[in-house]
């Protein structure tokens, strides 16, 4: 990986989580930081050691860990924990929380709210649940014949491409301002991020 240069480093599944929390963290006002994508859930074992062996890490004072939750926000969780463990890190006790040893806290959070099932496309849609753009959407799906095999991409792809203008990737909608980031869907994660606020005021 490149060389750190900022003291509060995220680690996220791929450029779409990039491009997202790029624009939630400008929008709850967090600054300082950089992301850095560890391309698929699979990789955060091998891809975090690599991290914490790069130019500059030591230097980082918060790292944040960011997965989907898939089939179980529990057994994520616990992955991840087992990771810093095994990297010597600060473990979380708890999902949506951080530990702090020498200087450095680490957080780990699981989208879309812990302890359900899902991914960041969930989390997304929640913020669009009361909208007719949702009602609609449902309606179409419910009427093709060949179902989706993920329902919430799906949806999410259906939405994104009737804004104006249109984009494919639920990060880039971020940035645009398509997901209602004052939604109450959005509450945990504005809480923890807004713990690296706290801690810095702290500092």
């Amino acid at each position: 990986m490149a060389e750190i240069t900022k003291p509060i480093v995220f680690a996220v599944e791929g450029i779409d989580e990039i491009n997202f929390f790029e624009a939630f963290l400008k929008h709850c006002k967090v600054d300082n930081f950089e992301i850095k994508a560890v391309l698929g859930k699979d990789n955060f074992k091998t891809q975090l050691k690599t991290l914490v062996a790069s130019s500059g890490f030591s230097n980082v004072t918060k790292l944040v860990l960011i997965r989907d939750a898939d089939e179980s926000s529990e057994n994520t969780f616990v992955s991840l924990q087992n990771t810093l463990k095994e990297l010597s890190l600060p473990v979380p006790k708890q999902e949506g929380e951080f530990n702090t040893l020498n200087n450095l806290a680490c957080g780990i959070y699981i989208m879309p709210l812990f302890p359900e099932k899902g991914m960041i496309e969930n989390l997304c849609l929640q913020s669009i649940n009361d909208t007719n753009d949702n009602l609609c959407i449902d309606k179409f799906i419910e009427c093709v014949d060949k179902k989706p095999s993920n329902i919430a991409k799906a949806k999410a792809q259906i939405y994104l491409s009737i804004q104006n203008p249109m984009v494919s990737s639920l990060g880039i909608g971020a940035k645009k301002g398509y997901w209602n980031f004052n939604h109450q869907c959005f509450d945990k994660l504005r809480h923890f991020v807004g713990q690296l606020i706290e801690n810095d005021e702290r500092n």
